[in-house]
């Protein structure tokens, strides 16, 4: 399903709903079919369907439209949990309070992890800019495994992805992805199924498309590149100037669809490369384990040599993030949870990895591309990801 609209003037459209009180007993099903055949769905239907196939924006500021330079900003902000320091970096960041777009992934609205934040509207009121949210999910629970600890209930209960901007947006287009898992199984109850969003600018009287994606993280390579070729799909080519995505794409190197998948993968790469090459293919993911997914974007005429600084992480795998320890003691069993620490001594337990990238086509990108490193903010970090930078001349498109 493609979700579009076209933005004319001053516009404003803000998604909400009265699904609350019913969350507890949506949950309380097993299934999804089980769920469909309940008149607790039936009365809540209509509303449900136009939450996860929801679309919020505001398009309140007209901006440059003849620019001949444009940053671009690709963040996974961690649901935006730690807004007020996403606002101070975007404030303060010498680099990033430059940025015409901001393609974010990982954004709550109304989330009790989050404070029950509208995340893009608030990102967007403090660093004065438009803004297009585009919902994948009703989440029923408190979140994943390292989010269970907080006692705040979901308002909106909404998760997707945003684009924000200086500009005035033209028009959006909402992408459903593959689904490759049941969102209503596990942990992170949910209805709903993945999307990307497109948003397109007039720039010197010339169209261009920037795009944003999240693929799933529990999943195989090639299930993600199933997800990056619908978005590339609905990138249209015909009289566009330029597209960019950028985004988290979960370039792990791993097949996370399932515990059994893991550890296959896991002893396959440790026996073939030993420890040392499998931490350093973490950092050139594209060269084999997640060939797949860079070869959609081959396919489809992008380019990601240069629009990405490849010698920086995005991500770190940190043995003493809390959250991360969580998360690993619930995918490996005790003696792989274990030798995963022996053997990541050398590194003290920390390595990078490039989960993050930007992909160009018709466009023209300047100096050099950049991660930007973040500081802590008020004793907690801002994101377990890295803000990724690049700069377009757009009189070289």
């Amino acid at each position: 399903m493609i979700l579009e609209k076209e933005i004319s003037g001053r516009q404003e459209s803000i998604l909400e709903h009265s699904l609350q009180p019913f969350f507890e007993d949506i949950k309380a099903f097993d299934s999804i079919k089980s769920l469909k055949r309940s008149s607790v769905y039936q009365s809540c239907e209509y509303e449900i369907q136009k939450v996860i196939n929801g679309v919020e924006y505001r398009n309140h500021l007209e901006g440059n439209e003849d620019p001949d330079r444009l940053r671009v900003v690709a963040w996974n902000v961690e649901r935006g949990a730690n807004l007020s320091g996403i606002i101070h970096l975007l404030l303060e960041d010498p680099v990033l309070r430059d940025a015409d777009v901001l393609l974010l992934t990982e954004t709550d609205v109304g989330m009790g992890r989050s404070g029950n934040k509208n995340i893009p509207r608030e990102i967007a009121d403090a660093v004065n800019m438009n803004y297009c949210f585009a919902n994948s999910f009703l989440v029923l629970g408190k979140g994943d495994e390292g989010e269970q600890k907080h006692d705040l209930q979901n308002t909106l209960s909404m998760h997707g992805v945003a684009i924000l901007t200086r500009h005035r947006i033209h028009g959006y287009r909402a992408i459903q992805l593959p689904e490759i898992r049941n969102p209503f199984e596990g942990l992170e109850k949910s209805l709903g199924q993945r999307r990307g969003l497109i948003c397109r600018f007039l720039f010197g009287g010339r169209l261009f498309d920037f795009a944003t994606v999240h693929l799933d993280v529990k999943a195989s390579p090639q299930q993600r590149a199933l997800q990056l070729e619908a978005l590339c799909k609905g990138l249209k080519q015909d009289g566009v100037a330029g597209s960019l995505i950028g985004g988290d794409l979960n370039t792990h190197t791993y097949n996370m669809r399932d515990k059994l998948a893991l550890m296959k993968s896991f002893f396959y790469k440790l026996f073939f490369l030993g420890v040392k090459e499998v931490v350093a293919n973490y950092m050139m993911p594209d060269r084999f384990f997640e060939k797949e997914v860079f070869s959609v974007f081959r396919k489809y005429g992008f380019d990601i040599s240069r629009f990405n600084n490849m010698q920086d992480g995005t991500i770190f795998y940190d043995l003493k993030s809390e959250s991360l320890d969580i998360k690993t003691r619930e995918w490996l069993p005790g003696f792989l949870y274990r030798y995963i620490h022996h053997i990541l001594e050398p590194w003290n337990g920390k390595v990078p990895l490039r989960l993050d990238w930007m992909a160009g086509r018709g466009l023209k990108a300047v100096d050099l591309p950049r991660v930007i490193n973040m500081p802590i903010w008020n004793g907690a970090r801002i994101s377990d990801h890295y803000p990724i930078v690049v700069d377009l001349d757009l009189q070289r498109a």
